[in-house]
């Protein structure tokens, strides 16, 4: 077994080359000075596409869900569509609240 599989970083590192080594030691640091980590679940560990439910459930869900597609197809970058999904609808924290209590994700 690697040493990676163990969470020894430390003797991964040191037996890398020294390129390699800076690379991954700024990688971790980055990593460990992080406040917060967000990761892109939606269609792959929820079922949904959470704008898009989020943008039904506010009224708006067939004009976010054509920003949607152009996202996905790569004809508008991810933070122009993302920023024009929101600004669709703009939703406030009750209808988000509400919005998880009636429709929690799906797995």
């Amino acid at each position: 077994m690697n040493a990676l599989e163990f969470g020894d970083f430390d003797v991964f590192l040191a037996n890398s080359g020294k390129e390699c080594l800076s690379h991954l030691k700024e990688v971790l640091e980055i990593w460990r000075s992080a406040d917060a980590v967000c990761f892109d679940v939606d269609s792959t560990v929820c079922v949904d596409e959470g704008i898009d439910e989020l943008a039904d459930f506010c009224g708006a869900g067939k004009a976010v869900a054509e920003w949607t597609a152009k996202a996905m197809s790569g004809s508008v970058p991810f933070e122009d569509a993302l920023a024009a999904r929101l600004s669709l609808f703009n939703p406030s924290l009750s209808q988000l609240q509400d919005f998880l209590e009636k429709r929690p994700p799906r797995y």
